[in-house]
């Protein structure tokens, strides 16, 4: 999960550094809508991303009540994001970059509305929310890399691989 977070957070610096320095309205329009295609799958994605198999995994790692306390802060702040956001996003996603309407004149109109700098806010809001998931997943990190926890888990797989072991063996001599 943090690589695909660290590379969504590049992709909207990309794209938000695209638009800045396009020339022309057709061009900082396009760039936009590209834009809003990511932000729509990624805000999408994070709430998928942040639920239950991820809260099974922090359990499981033993991570810090404090740390589990922030990252439901943050997904909550994603659905937020995605009830605030997700009509906007869709209609740009549906009509303009993925052309599903179908209508020309629809399309016509809404790219003539359409306003990149809002597209931009839209996604400086949510590289917000993921820099607050990043800090987090690197707290988390550095707790499940050190010595100490890589050392307790070589000495539990040893030992579950022990037990297996003596299972397997006894199964084959009762057979």
């Amino acid at each position: 999960m943090s690589l695909y977070v660290l590379l969504l957070d590049q992709d909207l610096a990309c794209f938000t550094n695209d638009l800045v320095q396009a020339t022309g309205d057709r061009r900082r329009a396009f760039i936009a809508k590209q834009e809003a295609v990511l932000l729509y799958e990624a805000a999408e994605d994070m709430r998928q991303l942040l639920g239950k198999e991820f809260r099974t995994a922090l359990k499981a790692l033993n991570v810090p009540q404090d740390i589990f306390d922030r990252i439901n802060v943050v997904k909550t702040d994603f659905n937020k994001f995605w009830d605030k956001h997700r009509e906007f996003l869709k209609t740009i996603r549906n009509v303009l970059s993925a052309h599903r309407e179908h209508d020309s004149l629809r399309y016509a109109n809404d790219l003539d509305s359409l306003k990149p700098l809002d597209v931009m806010t839209v996604a400086v809001e949510f590289s917000a929310l993921l820099e607050l998931l990043i800090r987090e997943l690197i707290k988390i990190s550095q707790l499940t890399s050190s010595p100490a926890v890589i050392l307790g888990d070589i000495l539990s797989s040893t030992e579950k691989a022990k037990r297996s072991a003596l299972f397997q063996r006894n199964l084959v001599f009762k057979n």
